[in-house]
């Protein structure tokens, strides 16, 4: 993302105290859900990490662990996908995302009754309902559309979205149906 302009802060093993960092490939990595990677700042960390290889429902620790015995499927898939974009292929897909999100927070300025609620630095944008009582609507409205809104707890009317590479291109389509969903 910093590659395609998006000032993020630091985050990684630059952050004194990060010891560990988790990644699932099927965000970003276009892989199945189920592979994901775990890194160490170094090898003593990885060697005294605890992990629980048991089923989550019997294990008495908290469901925190490495479910073991899956296909290989979703690492194999994850391993094509990285070699195939490469360095450059990943980085043009984080600069369509950016664009898409900039370009949605600046689209949602114009519409009456909703407002970004958050200062997006990566792929999700939150908006907020001035009425949250059409929150229903506009979530049934947008999905009948195409388009997930994930609603949140608080504040009351608000919706979070995640920003993909696919939304690349019909940011105009999806402002259209949420002027139209929270007009209604």
């Amino acid at each position: 993302m910093r590659r395609a302009g998006v000032d993020i802060p630091p985050w990684d093993f630059a952050v004194d105290g990060v010891s560990s960092i988790s990644a699932d490939q099927h965000k970003f990595g276009y892989s199945f859900p189920g592979c994901s990677t775990l890194f160490f700042r170094d090898k003593e960390d990885m060697e005294n990490a605890v992990f629980n290889l048991g089923p989550p429902i019997m294990a008495p620790t908290p469901y925190h662990n490495l479910t073991g015995t899956r296909s290989s499927t979703g690492p194999a898939a994850a391993w094509a996908v990285m070699h195939s974009l490469g360095d450059e292929g990943f980085a043009a897909v984080a600069k369509r995302i950016a664009d898409s999100v900039r370009e949605i927070c600046d689209g949602v300025t114009s519409i009456d009754g909703i407002e970004v609620y958050n200062d997006p630095k990566l792929s999700l944008v939150t908006y907020l309902l001035d009425d949250p009582e059409k929150a229903q609507h506009v979530q049934t409205q947008m999905f009948m559309e195409g388009w997930v809104l994930m609603p949140l707890l608080k504040p009351v009317g608000a919706f979070t979205m995640f920003v993909g590479s696919g939304h690349y291109g019909r940011i105009d389509s999806f402002l259209e149906s949420l002027r139209k969903a929270v007009q209604e």
